[in-house]
């Protein structure tokens, strides 16, 4: 009897690689807090990886999955209050992915609807004005590195190229 192919691989849910060195105002008590929180499950995500308006969702989210993980496990694992996990938000959101205006969101040139669906695979469709023409390469390219760990649709060579020109044309100065 043929079971068939098995489940599909478990997809990686975010990028890797992002540590507590790498983090704005990292002796703040907020950044201490969600480092002791948030690395005792999984790397850490870059407070870039949601906007302002996602973090307290998205921490409450990730504090009830703890609280629950505690309670099934082992482990010993740190929970934190209602109040730390306020400082913990309001740290994230401070540092959060500043996101492009409304132009770029409903640019329908075929360069911004290759913006809008390779980079809103992951987080919001960010402002180009995060980096300047000369930091948007590298970016780029370490966005591609994230999308391939996470299995979401690649950025070609050709889209790179593409994209670095369109925000690089509307990036800082």
């Amino acid at each position: 009897m043929d079971d068939g192919p098995g489940p599909p691989p478990k997809k990686p849910m975010m990028p890797i690689g992002f540590t507590a060195q790498m983090l704005e105002d990292q002796t703040s008590p907020g950044a201490q807090l969600f480092i002791k929180t948030c690395a005792q499950c999984h790397d850490l995500p870059s407070p870039q990886l949601h906007t302002a308006e996602e973090w307290p969702d998205v921490v409450t989210r990730m504090v009830n999955r703890v609280r629950r993980r505690r309670f099934f496990s082992s482990q010993k694992l740190f929970v934190p209050g209602n109040k730390n996990a306020e400082k913990i938000a309001e740290y994230l959101s401070a540092h959060a992915l500043k996101k492009a205006d409304d132009t770029l969101m409903n640019d329908t040139s075929p360069t911004g609807q290759l913006f809008q669906r390779k980079c809103t695979q992951c987080h919001a469709l960010p402002d180009p004005k995060l980096h300047t023409a000369s930091e948007w390469p590298n970016v780029i390219e370490r966005m591609r590195g994230n999308i391939e760990r996470m299995q979401k649709e690649a950025i070609s060579n050709s889209e790179k190229e593409e994209l670095v020109r369109y925000l690089s044309e509307r990036g800082r100065v």
